[in-house]
């Protein structure tokens, strides 16, 4: 009777394993034969964009380059005031010697007057020994801060206590009778220098720029004003004029340039004059705001486009030719792929998610088509909407409202 209660626990256990066996079998091979892939729902942001190869036209005028050695003294882009010196050209390399002499000089005489002005009145060197130790550990205050601005202040202040503990108590010459005597050898040296240097300053206001490439006196915007897309595109086949070297730069005339480009005038829908753009600019992209000029079709199916703007003019001064991306539109939406979409014969487009393990339906609006992608709108403030994160079904089969996923 024992012998007969095993065999019976045995063929229970059995029936048990088989039964397991073949529920995860039957789990397995309905997951194959029915898989589910999703995606995560994302934010998107997509640019349209105008690819264009055009030209920068500003009011310049060029500067001659004078004789002799010469050296700029103003940077590339800089703003310049009338009567600001823009290079100083040399006779000769001893010339530039006895210059930069007499620069240093200058220099000094005006560190020591600082000097003076800040130096304070103590007879003890063991309290200006403990001011100097003060003005040691402020700086290094400074550094520890990153504080570039007070560690120019502290550094002058130490100096100054540095310089007062030479002349005071180190037998040094008297700081008033130094800067007497550096004052009447710059006035020596500056007669003996002043033939042998010519300096060049700007006869009005503008913005310099070294580069010189010839279309100066040819692209103004009084001959663009007159110009049609076959104009531009017939001037721009031309071999670009040489700039070449006897020029120091050219000084541009107010804040206003220009960029023409002809673009085939399908792709020029949305530019209307007075609208502003965004512009992306060389291989840096950097990003300028421009006003809508001009859009003028030509018979052959292109346009002239030009924009206009007084911002930036320190980055644009040299282009010239420049390859730019101009955006028209910028839409935000939801990124979906394009095989997740369905069609509710009641409720229009939409795509299943899993939430809970459930496929829902939620419709969706399809705001633009890119290759294997769809753009829909973002809305969530309201019900049942696809938002960022949610699951997306891709791919599974016979879907519908509420079924339970696998």
């Amino acid at each position: 009777m024992k012998k007969q209660g095993i065999w019976v626990t045995r063929f229970v256990f059995l029936l048990l394993f088989i039964f397991v066996v073949a529920f995860m079998g039957y789990h397995i091979t309905d997951a194959f034969n029915d898989p589910v892939g999703t995606v995560n729902a994302v934010l998107y942001t997509v640019e349209e964009t105008l690819e264009t190869n055009g030209v920068f036209v500003r009011d310049e005028r060029t500067l001659p380059l004078p004789g002799g050695i010469v050296e700029t003294r103003v940077e590339e882009g800089a703003r310049v005031a009338r009567g600001d010196t823009l290079a100083v050209a040399y006779r000769d390399p001893s010339a530039q010697g006895a210059f930069e002499e007499l620069r240093r000089l200058s220099e000094r005489i005006e560190q020591l007057s600082y000097i003076r002005r800040r130096a304070v009145d103590i007879t003890n060197p063991a309290a200006l020994d403990e001011m100097i130790r003060d003005s040691v550990l402020a700086i290094i205050g400074a550094v520890d801060r990153g504080d570039l601005r007070e560690l120019r202040g502290q550094d002058m202040e130490m100096r100054s206590l540095l310089y007062k503990r030479d002349y005071t108590f180190g037998g040094g010459e008297d700081l008033d009778v130094l800067i007497e005597r550096l004052e009447a050898e710059y006035q020596t040296k500056r007669q003996t220098v002043g033939g042998d240097v010519t300096p060049m300053t700007a006869d009005d206001p503008g913005t310099f720029s070294r580069i010189v490439d010839g279309y100066e006196s040819v692209l103004t915007p009084a001959a663009l004003d007159g110009m049609t897309a076959g104009d531009l595109a017939a001037f721009l086949s031309r071999p670009a004029p040489t700039g070449g070297g006897t020029y120091l730069g050219k000084l541009i005339s107010g804040f206003a340039w220009q960029y023409a480009a002809v673009v085939p005038e399908a792709e020029s829908q949305g530019l209307a004059p007075g609208a502003w753009v965004e512009m992306r600019v060389g291989p840096d992209e950097y990003r300028a705001q421009a006003r809508v000029k001009r859009v003028e079709p030509a018979a052959d199916g292109t346009c002239l486009l030009v924009l206009e703007s007084d911002r930036d003019m320190r980055y644009f001064a040299g282009l010239r030719r420049q390859s730019v991306r101009i955006l028209r539109e910028t839409h935000t939406g939801i990124r979906i792929p394009r095989e997740s979409t369905r069609m509710d014969p009641e409720k229009g487009p939409g795509v299943y998610c899993r939430v809970l393990n459930q496929a829902r339906f939620k419709p969706i609006e399809i705001l633009l088509e890119r290759g294997n992608y769809y753009l829909v709108a973002y809305t969530p403030g309201e019900e049942n909407v696809l938002l960022p994160g949610d699951e997306i079904i891709v791919r599974a089969k016979d879907l519908f409202d509420g079924k339970v996923l696998s």
